[in-house]
């Protein structure tokens, strides 16, 4: 092995340790290893250490009293993204992850991640806020046959510099002895191979590798982007797979030495998956809250697919002081946990939890403008607050004071529960605290990129939706609140608009120009906040300017999202030239909240496409009932998957249905493709082509 760069060449002793001396403090004289201890001990002890930071640390569902022993483990869809490749790479925070010119992805099952390691050196884990990243990381770290280090990069915003050994080893470990944590770094070198080093939140640091890191010797002391862009390089350690997850937009600013051999993104569970786990938070309520959600918030039902969502609308619709019925929104939800948390007997500050609200957002908004999420007791101090004023909004873990920027309170770091949380308490500080001169020039230059994309959907809800309850402590008056409402309705509502008229041969779905791609991902996105708006004047401006040609192709759906899609196109009156949702993976509970949409719709569809999705032959009934609204065409070969998740058509009685529901129809000229080379027409007639 040279101990210079980690590369094996041959086999270090344990004097070749301590000559390069991997220590914590250059004052710390080198000691010789006890004749007792041996490398494989001593890796014994940190993966045991490992283990007993990853099970200490805290979810949400943690500080309310829920039984995690009955909590069944399920993991989200997991898919192959080809996020690096042709034009999806841009310098542009708006990105997001692309299926460019490739429709066909295979999935992968959790369990299969780690044996992605003989082929693959360097993974990306990416996945939108509260997708399951974090507890994804962890549980791979959990696993027995194999050297897994779990690392959180939130505490890697140090200002000094530091070896290899103290990143991942030392200063991971600081209760460990010098000697154990030598011994066990000396085991790293010689077997790499049986090492994963998993690192959490790449969204979440101060620093970004946006250069090609210099190549360096592992006993250099050095800044850890660049010790961390060795890593990512593989030019140290490289026979170990390293893992990093993050929200999608920090990677587009990767530099491409060290861009992943194999990216891949967490979307949302299963509706099955997420039934499951909805019945178990919700306990004896489950049935009664799943009937009046699906009734009067379905749309709850489909956040329920991200993990996070999930758990907060169950605490929510738990709070017996409101009405399930009432929560209706995102921003409610988190509303109503935060009043859940008001009034709970396990609420442990025994201070105002509003005023601890209205005080934490100015630090929220500071964080989040600076990509941090540890808070400083300087920080705290700046709002007269303490960890005990603010523990029921932020997770308190056991730390130490180290090297470089990470401030504690005594043995205590600090951050918030999840960075939607933090992210929450950022947009209640725009509406309340942030000038109305500073906050249009906000909304002009910052709101509408990707980094600020939850905080602008939080931002809906608060400012728009006048339902939202809030308890409202201080900061700007109602008279320019009202102005501040009246800045974003104008800059959102051009953004949820869209002139289709320069598009360019929109018929020819199979391919889609980039720049298309990118409008209408951002548009899909922003039906969210009109959603969330839960304003009929947002409303009724996203329907007036509805575009009449829709291009899909190729961009994913979340559940949330087709409700959205569905929720305005209920109230569109013109005709759709064009609907394409050609290769979205659309499941059938997420075309069902889309087909709602054209059901209920005044205007019509001339041409639909729905090729190459994910439905089950269960969506046949929502297929029938859109009929009526679609005048020319209907393509949807391969729209289905069968038992064996393969794409499939319809065949047999389900081909029957749909010649029934198209026969009923007067004075239609409609054609239904239901495969290449079978074409339904009404008069149950049927040609092939």
């Amino acid at each position: 092995m040279d101990v210079q760069t980690g590369e094996t060449v041959s086999r270090i002793t344990a004097q070749d340790v301590h000559i390069h001396n991997y220590q914590r403090s250059n004052a710390v004289p080198v000691i010789p290893p006890s004749p007792v201890m041996t490398p494989e001990e001593a890796i014994r002890r940190v993966m045991e250490n490992n283990r007993n930071h990853i099970e200490g640390a805290l979810d949400v569902i943690d500080k309310h009293n829920v039984d995690l022993s009955q909590i069944p483990v399920v993991h989200p869809l997991i898919e192959n993204t080809w996020f690096f490749g042709g034009e999806a790479a841009l310098a542009d925070e708006e990105y997001n992850p692309s299926t460019f010119n490739r429709y066909v992805q295979a999935n992968i099952r959790f369990d299969q991640l780690l044996e992605q390691r003989h082929e693959f050196k360097r993974m990306a884990i990416i996945g939108y806020p509260g997708s399951g990243k974090t507890t994804c990381s962890r549980r791979l770290a959990e696993n027995g046959s194999l050297y897994c280090f779990h690392l959180k990069f939130m505490d890697m915003n140090y200002t000094e510099k530091l070896t290899l050994q103290q990143l991942l080893i030392d200063n991971q470990h600081p209760e460990l002895t010098r000697e154990v944590c030598d011994l066990a770094f000396r085991w790293i070198l010689d077997n790499q191979e049986q090492c994963v080093f998993i690192f959490d939140g790449y969204d979440q640091v101060r620093w970004s590798i946006t250069n090609a890191p210099p190549k360096c010797r592992i006993t250099d002391k050095l800044e850890v982007s660049v010790i961390v862009g060795n890593l990512f390089q593989k030019r140290f350690l490289q026979h170990s797979m390293v893992i990093f997850t993050s929200r999608p937009h920090s990677l587009v600013s990767l530099h491409k030495s060290v861009w992943p051999d194999l990216t891949v993104h967490l979307w949302e569970f299963s509706y099955d998956d997420m039934k499951r786990l909805f019945r178990a938070f919700a306990g004896h309520r489950a049935e009664d809250i799943w009937n009046t959600l699906e009734s009067s918030a379905p749309q709850l039902i489909g956040i329920c697919h991200n993990p996070l969502m999930l758990q907060y609308t169950i605490m929510a619709c738990l709070n017996p002081s409101r009405h399930v019925g009432d929560i209706i929104t995102i921003t409610r939800v988190f509303s109503t946990v935060l009043e859940n948390l008001a009034h709970s007997e396990y609420s442990k500050a025994d201070n105002n939890i509003y005023e601890i609200r209205d005080q934490l957002s100015v630090i929220a908004y500071k964080a989040t403008s600076e990509k941090k999420v540890v808070i400083s007791h300087e920080d705290l101090l700046t709002q007269d607050l303490d960890i005990k004023k603010v523990q029921d909004l932020v997770i308190v873990t056991p730390g130490y004071k180290g090297i470089g920027s990470r401030i504690f309170e005594g043995e205590l770091k600090v951050y918030f529960t999840h960075q939607c949380t933090q992210e929450y308490l950022t947009a209640w500080y725009i509406k309340y605290h942030m000038g109305v001169e500073e906050f249009s020039e906000f909304c002009q230059n910052k709101l509408f990129t990707g980094h600020w994309s939850t905080v602008r959907r939080f931002l809906c809800g608060l400012l728009v939706d006048d339902q939202t309850t809030t308890h409202r402590t201080g900061g700007l008056s109602a008279a320019d609140i009202a102005r501040k409402r009246q800045v974003l309705l104008e800059k959102l509502i051009p953004q949820t608009t869209m002139n289709t008229d320069d598009l360019q041969n929109p018929g020819h779905y199979q391919i889609v120009n980039h720049n298309v791609r990118e409008r209408f991902t951002l548009f899909k996105s922003q039906l969210g906040d009109v959603r969330e708006c839960n304003n009929d004047y947002v409303t009724e401006q996203a329907v007036r300017e509805f575009p009449a040609h829709l291009i899909f192709t190729g961009i994913r759906f979340t559940t949330s999202e087709a409700f959205a899609l569905g929720y305005v196109m209920k109230k569109v009156r013109k005709t759709i030239t064009r609907l394409e949702l050609h290769t979205c993976y659309l499941t059938s509970d997420q075309f069902r909240h889309i087909a709602d949409g054209i059901k209920a719709m005044p205007g019509s569809i001339e041409t639909l496409i729905l090729i190459s999705n994910t439905l089950a032959f269960n969506a046949v009934d929502a297929i029938c009932g859109i009929l009526p609204k679609i005048t020319k065409y209907f393509k949807m070969w391969e729209a289905f998957i069968d038992d064996d998740q393969e794409p499939a058509d319809l065949y047999g009685d389900d081909i029957s249905r749909v010649q029934d529901a198209l026969d009923a129809i007067p004075n239609t000229n409609l054609k239904i493709y239901t495969s290449r080379d079978r074409i339904l027409q009404k008069q149950n007639t049927s040609t092939s082509t």
